[in-house]
């Protein structure tokens, strides 16, 4: 990770991930960072959404799952 390509130039930093996504950000400015030049999304549909890891978002429950294996159900809730 240390050896990937990144740039910082005039506030604004460039960075090229493992998985080839390009991430930028800007210092004193008042945009977004992006993700492969889209801006990035403060709301997402899911809070987790991976092969093996699904949650909406805004909800308490998350779904493990994996081919021949039974789903796990997580729930979660607030402590008062």
């Amino acid at each position: 990770m240390k050896e990937n390509a990144f740039n910082y130039k005039d506030g604004n930093l460039t960075y090229k991930s493992e998985a080839g996504d390009t991430y930028e950000a800007w210092a004193k400015f008042p945009q977004l960072p992006e993700i492969n030049g889209k801006p990035l999304n403060l709301n997402p549909e899911n809070t987790y959404d991976s092969p093996y890891l699904k949650m909406k978002h805004g909800t308490v429950k998350a779904v493990i799952s994996y081919p021949g294996f039974e789903d796990v159900v997580l729930e979660f809730w607030e402590q008062n």
